[in-house]
């Protein structure tokens, strides 16, 4: 048999070629006698003309779609007629002189031509199936030559790809860990990593300066459309350099990737605190496509007169802001101010109050509570025209911003309010602690080796932290911060996110330790490889860009898993289970 020729190379091949391609039959179509199928393999299809008369132990007609076949015929034109300009290789057909059938394939589940419209659930059991569509495939090409140009840039950096533990200890911070038990010390446990975190710092005490690595993460965590128990992410780390070494570094490698990958030269980054991003958009990952944003009112409110009003806002925090949507009074309904309300109360608000710029003034069911000198007041100070709508909150900082916030991405969505396809941003100043209610203690806001900007201020919710994160489109990619290479300024962060002494050392004594032998300054960052595809491929769910993904509930529909395991090997590993489970 002839050398396999891929369907990509074949417009290099000279017409009248013998060649010989392998892959799937995908569909069949008699004509008169003349059999025409359609051939695919993970490049693209060709077109194939099968004379059954030239064939006496093959018939095709008996062949369901999905057989593996190699075909073996001479490559030529199409005649006029039949050319189909929207295939790359639609001016093409195998005239087939020899079929060899390496495996027949019984009924589908479901044609691979329509798995787009199958269940996911059915298309994930079925995954090897779904993933022989193109569009399926597309996101994991992308993803290979994704991670191909991570490694050639941070080697022609001076970076040294390592790999760390998968396999380590559980520590108390960070999301719900996977816990793992130990046959040979018995009723011990290990963590499934979070992440390198800790490993990539004691690298940096190393020596090894500038370390990389595509690392698989593990988080028991709820699941939702851009997240997965098991993920993937560009781990770096780096010795001497400032938050803006590292950003620099970060925005170069994605520009690299977009203008190979995609074509595309992304925007300057733009630069934004944390404090800034929550005033203007109630998020510290927004989405900047959108021209949408906040107004402070809360001074205007206070001084309105209205009982209600003056009882949230004289809260210290409290707040009272508003959003523009230009031009849409005319498309929205009380239907639609209903629903949006109902929205924004599963969202934790009590209400949503809005107001309509119209002929007559401004309209609306608190507009008649408003002053006239109050509603000039507020039209001048949100810039608001005839035909624009303005949607009021008030109330407790962090509720309030995230009702918000999810109301503007529900009007970007239903109104399609993009202006610009992308728009990267870095995320800058995070406060250092944010307070837990439930536990009544500080926690750290990005992770508790992050090293603050001062320690002079003793409202600790006032302290900054040399923490960042970069977002592209609202989702939050990657993040990061300079860490902390001091034993005594770490021994303290821990003691005020509650962690005594003697916890401090169980947990993380390896990484004090390391602190006392000569611990260079460091940082790093963490990019999220699962969330750029899903971006650069144009999905909103991750799990399209994941081989063998799991569903929202943690499940794989491919193997069962989790399932239950043997009486037997629960004995070997100590441990006993209270009540039989049932396999699932």
């Amino acid at each position: 048999m002839l050398q396999r020729v891929f369907t990509h190379q074949i417009p290099s091949i000279p017409l009248q070629s013998m060649i010989t391609c392998s892959g799937w039959l995908s569909t069949i179509r008699d004509h008169g006698g003349i059999v025409f199928f359609q051939f695919r393999d993970r490049f693209g299809t060709l077109q194939c003309v099968y004379d059954p008369a030239e064939f006496h132990d093959i018939d095709v007609h008996d062949l369901k779609p999905e057989t593996v076949v190699s075909v073996q015929g001479i490559l030529l034109e199409r005649p006029d007629g039949t050319k189909q300009p929207t295939d790359k290789l639609g001016h093409l057909e195998l005239h087939v002189k020899k079929v060899t059938i390496h495996s027949k394939a019984t009924a589908l589940p479901f044609q691979v031509s329509e798995s787009h419209k199958i269940n996911e659930e059915l298309r994930l059991q079925y995954r090897y199936i779904d993933l022989r569509h193109p569009e399926r495939a597309h996101p994991f090409f992308v993803r290979s030559e994704v991670n191909h140009l991570i490694r050639e840039f941070l080697r022609k950096h001076d970076f040294i790809e390592c790999e760390t533990p998968i396999l380590t200890k559980p520590t108390p911070e960070g999301a719900r860990a996977y816990i793992v038990p130990s046959r040979i010390h018995l009723h011990n446990f290990y963590a499934l990593a979070q992440s390198p975190q800790l490993y990539k710092q004691l690298m940096m005490a190393a020596g090894f300066e500038r370390y990389y690595q595509i690392a698989r993460c593990f988080r028991d965590e709820d699941l939702r459309a851009d997240r997965q128990p098991e993920f993937t992410q560009l781990d770096i780390e780096m010795s001497f350099i400032d938050e803006r070494m590292i950003q620099d570094l970060i925005e170069q490698l994605v520009r690299q990737i977009f203008t190979t990958v995609l074509n595309v030269n992304l925007p300057t980054f733009k630069r934004m605190t944390y404090d800034e991003a929550m005033k203007r958009y109630g998020s510290d990952k927004p989405d900047l496509r959108c021209p949408l944003y906040f107004v402070d009112v809360k001074e205007i409110l206070k001084k309105a007169g209205i009982a209600v009003f003056e009882a949230s806002l004289n809260n210290p925090g409290h707040i009272a802001v508003a959003m523009r949507l230009p031009g849409r009074a005319s498309d929205l309904s009380r239907k639609d101010f209903d629903q949006m309300t109902d929205f924004v109360k599963q969202r934790g608000a009590s209400g949503l109050a809005y107001l309509k710029y119209e002929a007559e003034g401004l309209t609306g069911p608190i507009a008649k509570v408003l002053s006239k000198e109050t509603q000039e007041e507020i039209i001048a100070h949100t810039d608001l025209h005839h035909g624009d709508v303005l949607f009021l909150a008030i109330g407790g900082a962090d509720r309030t911003y995230s009702y918000f916030s999810a109301l503007r991405e529900l009007l970007r969505d239903r109104f399609d309010l993009i202006d610009m396809q992308w728009a990267p941003l870095w995320v800058v100043d995070f406060p250092m602690f944010e307070w837990d209610e439930d536990g009544k203690r500080y926690q750290a806001k990005h992770h508790p080796f992050t090293a603050p900007k001062s320690v002079e201020c003793d409202d600790l919710l006032q302290w900054v932290s040399r923490g960042y994160d970069f977002v592209l489109n609202g989702y939050e990619v990657g993040g990061g911060s300079i860490r902390i290479h001091d034993e005594e300024m770490q021994a303290r962060i821990f003691e005020i996110i509650g962690l005594s002494d003697e916890q401090a050392h169980a947990k993380f004594g390896f990484l004090l330790e390391a602190f006392r032998y000569g611990f260079p300054p460091h940082g790093g960052i963490a990019l999220g490889i699962d969330r750029l595809i899903m971006l650069m491929t144009g999905t909103k769910n991750v799990r399209d860009v994941i081989l063998f993904p799991k569903t929202q509930s943690a499940y794989c529909p491919l193997t069962s898993a989790p399932n239950v395991v043997s009486s037997d090997q629960l004995k070997e590993l100590g441990l006993e289970l209270k009540k039989q489970p049932t396999k699932s």
